[in-house]
C-alpha cells in the first residue's frame, strides 16, 4: 500500500532532515547580528542640517517678509477663534467652491510670506481683504463668521494703514530699509530729526537692527524691542507707545 505524499512531487523529505533546516533558519535569525547605528558625524549632520536651513533661510528674509511676519502675526492674534486659519474645504461649507472661486487663509498667505511671493506691501493687505470678503460673501449676515470676517476686516486694515505703520517704524526698524514702491509710502517724512538710528552708536544700532529683524516671530522680539527703547529713552529719544504697536503689552516701561 502507498503513502499519501500530500507534496504531490513525489520526493518526501524527511521530518528529521526538514526539523533540522529548520532550526538552522531560526538560529541564523536569533544570531543576526543587530544593524550598526551611523556613524557620530552622521547622525550630527542629520539632527542640524534642518534647523541650520531654517535659520539660513530666515536670515536670508527680505525687510518686506520680516514686516509681513511681524504683520501676520499681529492679525492672527485678531482671530481668537481661528476661524480664518486654514482653508475652508466643501465638507466644512458644502457648496464653498462653488460659490468663491478665489479661496484665502491665513496658512496660505504666512506659505507665501515664507516663499517671497509678495513684492509689496499692498498685495498682502489684497489678500488679507480677500480672506474676509470670502466670509462675509459666503456666509449669512447674521452669523458668528460674517461678524467675526467685518470685525476682523475692520481693526486689520487699522493696524495696515500708513498712519500705523508709521508709528512701527522705530520699534521695528527693518522698514527703513523697504523701498517705497514695495512699502507703498513713504518713511522718510516721518523720521524725526533726532531719531535713534543718529543718536545711537552705529555698532550698537546695527545689533540691535540684527535681533529685532531676525529674531523669530513670538519668541525673544521683545526683549529686542525692550533694550533698543530702554537705549533710546537713555539718550532722551521718546519712541510712544511702542509696546502696544509691536504687540509687547507686558512688563514695566524701559528705564
Amino acid at each position: 500500500m502507498e503513502e499519501n505524499n500530500p507534496s504531490g512531487d513525489g520526493h518526501t523529505e524527511p521530518p528529521v532532515k526538514k526539523m533540522k533546516k529548520d532550526a538552522h533558519k531560526i538560529h541564523a535569525l536569533l544570531t543576526k547580528p543587530p544593524r550598526q547605528p551611523p556613524k557620530e558625524g552622521i547622525v550630527s549632520s542629520i539632527k542640524t542640517e534642518p534647523r541650520s536651513c531654517v535659520r539660513k533661510l530666515k536670515e536670508q528674509n527680505s525687510p518686506l517678509q520680516k514686516l509681513l511676519e511681524h504683520l501676520h502675526g499681529l492679525l492672527e492674534k485678531r482671530d481668537m477663534q481661528q476661524f480664518f486659519a486654514w482653508p475652508v474645504t466643501d465638507n466644512i461649507a458644502p457648496g464653498y467652491s462653488n460659490i468663491i472661486s478665489q479661496p484665502m487663509d491665513f496658512s496660505t498667505m504666512k506659505q507665501k510670506i515664507d516663499d517671497g511671493a509678495y513684492s509689496t506691501l499692498n498685495q498682502y493687505i489684497d489678500d488679507f481683504k480677500l480672506m474676509c470678503g470670502n466670509a462675509m460673501t459666503y456666509n449669512h449676515p447674521d452669523t458668528i463668521y460674517f461678524k467675526s470676517a467685518k470685525k476682523l476686516l475692520h481693526s486689520g486694515l487699522k493696524v495696515t494703514s500708513a498712519d500705523k505703520l508709521k508709528q512701527m517704524v522705530h520699534a521695528l526698524p527693518c522698514m527703513l530699509e523697504i523701498p517705497e514702491s514695495q512699502l507703498g509710502f513713504d518713511l522718510g517724512r516721518v523720521i524725526p530729526k533726532k531719531s535713534c538710528k543718529k543718536a545711537l552708536l552705529h555698532r550698537k544700532y546695527s545689533s540691535c537692527l540684527v535681533d529685532m529683524c531676525e529674531c523669530p516671530l513670538k519668541n525673544c522680539h521683545c526683549e529686542s524691542f525692550t533694550a533698543y527703547a530702554r537705549e533710546c529713552s537713555r539718550l532722551g529719544v521718546q519712541l510712544g507707545d511702542w509696546r502696544k504697536l509691536t504687540g509687547c503689552h507686558s512688563g514695566a516701561p524701559p528705564r
